[in-house]
């Protein structure tokens, strides 16, 4: 089965720091090694010598494990022919078309002498080695190539191109999406039958909560009427001023005014809107003299729904 980038990634980071432990633990046997070389016999050189190359080759061994893993998983092209070791070195500095450089150029500079002492190691007797090459290679890991490696590569893990993982696209069962509209389908239901009763009830109680709220208004007025003259405004000589029936099923409770007033003079009486009090409800009534007093030409009949005015002048 093909491994996906994201797959090949990860496998060559796990082997990255896999192999970080092991040249950790012999960094740590380096470490160690220095400390014991001051207090050393001189028979015990030789052998001082033999561990000290045997650590420096295991050294570049590690990393060269790490740099043909990279190569041969992530380039897809691991270099072959006598010289491929140098090579391999070589292209962990360069730019790759799927990945960024491992290491600098400078840190790839300082590898080829511990690549150098490798293939020297592996030709020559230990007893031939140099003390003081030895102690100069160790140092310089202890000192501070070890930690330049870790953190170019820790840093080469970070930049490697992770591709987010596109989103599958759901699968609808038609089963399922079927039961999810039928429970969508019961709950609107269940909304229309409470909801809609109650709010064609409201719209209902709107439209007569308008027309009564006017003759409410319209019966302030003429208690007002009665507050200025001492009797209300009468039909007939008789003194009402609300009708308790309905005159029709588009009307409200209706008001018939007749004003008759002594006096002389001529004025206009009028009802505003108890809530937009700059709207005039009803009543626009000029008084005419007429023997013994003034008569309105207009007389209020009703309120409708709609909330108009029905009478001799409102049509």
């Amino acid at each position: 089965m093909k491994k996906n980038n994201n797959e090949i990634i990860k496998i060559v980071a796990n082997n990255i720091h896999q192999e970080l432990s092991s040249l950790q633990e012999i960094c740590l046997q380096i470490e160690s090694l220095l400390k014991k070389a001051e207090e050393l016999e001189e028979e015990e050189k030789t052998f001082y010598n033999r561990a000290a190359g045997s650590m420096l080759h295991d050294f570049y061994t590690g990393l060269e494990k790490i740099f043909c893993n990279i190569a041969s998983k992530i380039d897809k092209n691991l270099p072959r022919g006598e010289d491929w070791h140098i090579k391999l070195l070589m292209s962990m500095s360069e730019t790759k078309k799927n990945r960024p450089e491992v290491i600098s150029l400078e840190l790839m500079e300082e590898l080829k002498e511990y690549l150098g002492f490798r293939h020297l190691f592996r030709n020559i007797y230990g007893m031939q080695l140099n003390r003081e090459k030895l102690e100069q290679l160790l140092l310089k890991i202890q000192n501070k190539l070890w930690i330049d490696i870790k953190l170019s590569l820790n840093l080469f893990i970070k930049k490697l191109p992770m591709r987010q993982p596109m989103r599958k696209k759901r699968k609808f069962i038609a089963g399922f999406t079927l039961v999810e509209l039928l429970i969508v389908i019961i709950i609107i239901g269940i909304l229309a039958v409470m909801a809609v009763p109650q709010y064609q009830k409201m719209v209902e109680k709107a439209k007569w909560q308008g027309p009564k709220n006017m003759l409410f208004a319209i019966r302030n007025a003429c208690l007002m009427f009665y507050q200025e003259r001492g009797f209300y405004p009468v039909v007939g000589g008789v003194g009402h001023y609300l009708n308790s029936g309905v005159v029709d099923q588009n009307l409200v409770n209706s008001i018939v005014v007749d004003i008759t007033q002594a006096g002389a003079g001529r004025y206009t009486y009028i009802v505003y809107d108890p809530i937009f009090w700059r709207n005039v409800l009803f009543v626009r009534a000029v008084y005419d003299k007429t023997g013994n007093g003034y008569t309105a030409d207009d007389d209020i009949i009703s309120v409708g729904l709609d909330g108009t005015i029905a009478g001799p002048d409102y049509h």
